[in-house]
């Protein structure tokens, strides 16, 4: 969950930023925070006040923020339902606004690229072996990488 990215960026990126030469931070998560909106309470206002905390932090660290949206995971049954859904579109838009925020340098919508026009679906070809309807395989992954240097990171040596 993203709380947990929160603790984890600052115990363990934040200290080694200048040591490690760490310039550019992808922040991507959230699907788990959606999903446990009843079991955990984590509603879209508590996700986005954390990931503005690290998109803050990384900034203040002079990090260049490139923010990933939430993927598709409506082939998630157990827990995705058409409520959820609307979370993660609202929650998705809210990502790619922080752009305008000024609170990103660039925002990367992974819907479209991992979704094959499929609504709220992650295209088959893009999961994992053992499909779940959630997780990415390696052509998903790669597709999102690929994205992401063409976008974010093409200037990378």
């Amino acid at each position: 969950m993203v709380n947990q990215m929160l603790r984890r960026f600052k115990a363990d990126v934040l200290p080694v930023v200048e040591e490690k030469r760490i310039d550019t931070l992808i922040v991507y998560g959230g699907v788990n925070d959606l999903y446990s909106d009843l079991t955990a309470g984590r509603k879209n206002e508590i996700i986005e006040r954390d990931l503005t905390t690290i998109y803050r932090l990384a900034k203040a660290a002079g990090l260049r923020v490139v923010a990933i949206t939430v993927s598709p995971w409506g082939g998630f049954t157990q827990y995705w339902n058409p409520r959820r859904g609307e979370n993660t579109r609202l929650l998705n838009s809210w990502i790619l606004g922080a752009v305008g925020r000024g609170e990103v340098a660039l925002a990367v919508d992974s819907f479209p690229l991992l979704s094959c026009g499929q609504p709220d679906q992650l295209c088959g070809d893009f999961e994992r072996r053992l499909a779940d309807g959630l997780h990415p395989g390696p052509l998903g992954h790669s597709r999102l990488g690929q994205k992401l240097v063409e976008v974010a990171l093409a200037d990378c040596r």
